[in-house]
């Protein structure tokens, strides 16, 4: 119990939590001048691409990705712009913000640890995202 008591007056901590709810969230549109879902080696009859009108030269919007090209190099000539953006109210949704630090002194020594924990939730209709991001940092010193 005295060990206890001992460590506690030399450690220092701080946290901070947020917890947060939400239903609003705005969602950004974006479209590319590449049908990503079809595949074909007869595409050359395509020409230029106008990044103004947002066709190819032979008047079509989208073009196939190419069958045989294991360097990518159609990712080169690749085009994305935005289309538009939209305010979607969702079912309450909840999220964590979790950070923590703890820090120890002992004579000209010290150690230290940070955490950070963040979850974001989104779920409408089709789309479903869950970000999870986390850290853990250490620090060692000597105080001169």
């Amino acid at each position: 119990m005295v060990i206890l008591l001992l460590f506690s007056l030399n450690m220092a901590t701080q946290g901070q939590t947020a917890l947060s709810f939400y239903n609003r969230v705005t969602v950004y549109n974006y479209d590319i001048n590449y049908d990503l879902g079809t595949y074909d080696d007869q595409t050359s009859d395509y020409g230029q691409w106008n990044p103004q009108t947002h066709t190819w030269a032979n008047g079509e919007a989208y073009r196939p990705l190419p069958e045989n090209d294991p360097e990518e190099k159609w990712i080169d000539s690749s085009d994305v712009w935005e289309v538009g953006k939209e305010t979607e109210n969702s079912p309450l949704q909840f999220n964590v913000d979790l950070r923590l630090g703890i820090a120890y002194n002992w004579r000209n020594y010290l150690i230290g640890a940070q955490m950070q924990l963040n979850n974001f939730f989104y779920n409408k209709g089709l789309c479903k995202v869950n970000i999870f991001d986390a850290y853990l940092r250490a620090s060692l010193g000597i105080r001169l």
